[in-house]
């Protein structure tokens, strides 16, 4: 028939998050549901790690632009270009385009760090819906197969979320390592 099944990622085959309360058996829903609880739990402390690792990595890039511009050395720099032969000229330029690689390195990591801690609207349990009559009057296997099909949907949306601040966390972690190499060559 038209009966649905779900995999164990808790989407049907058709890809919907809805869940037919005819496919789960009173108990399944009760299990199911302590296991999208234990996700969901998870899934926020996943976030909190990322956003930990990614505010760490930020204080490294301001310590590390704190240490090293005031030892670059402004005014050997200039007195180069204006009294040195060419070599040192040029071999000074190419020392000030890795310096600028590195600021720019410093400034793509910064972005995508700052885009991960910055405030994402992570989806939560609706508990205006919770209280609703017409909710607490439904039997408990109902309620549990309507929460069930609830923390799915935040949980399917939060790792989403988290997905994509991984992705910026690693992307700023290689523009910051980058910054760093690139800086300690400059200097």
């Amino acid at each position: 028939g038209n009966k649905k099944t779900y995999s164990t990622a808790g989407r049907n085959q058709d890809g919907d998050n809805n869940i037919n309360e005819n496919c789960f058996p009173s108990s399944g829903a009760s299990i199911m549901l302590d296991i999208s609880k234990n996700e969901y739990s998870k899934e926020r402390e996943r976030a909190n790690i990322l956003d930990n690792k990614a505010g760490i990595l930020i204080s490294a890039i301001i310590a590390m632009v704190t240490l090293y511009v005031p030892i670059i050395p402004f005014s050997i720099i200039k007195k180069t270009y204006i009294e040195s032969n060419k070599l040192s000229v040029v071999m000074l330029t190419i020392n000030l385009c890795v310096l600028v690689l590195a600021c720019m390195s410093i400034a793509i990591a910064f972005y995508n760090l700052y885009k991960v801690i910055s405030v994402k609207p992570y989806l939560r349990v609706n508990f205006e819906n919770l209280n609703d009559e017409n909710v607490l009057c439904q039997s408990k296997e109902n309620i549990e197969l309507g929460l069930l099909n609830h923390f799915n949907t935040i949980l399917i949306k939060n790792a989403e979320i988290n997905d994509e601040k991984a992705k910026m966390l690693v992307r700023g972690l290689k523009y910051s390592i980058l910054s760093f190499a690139l800086i300690s060559i400059s200097a």
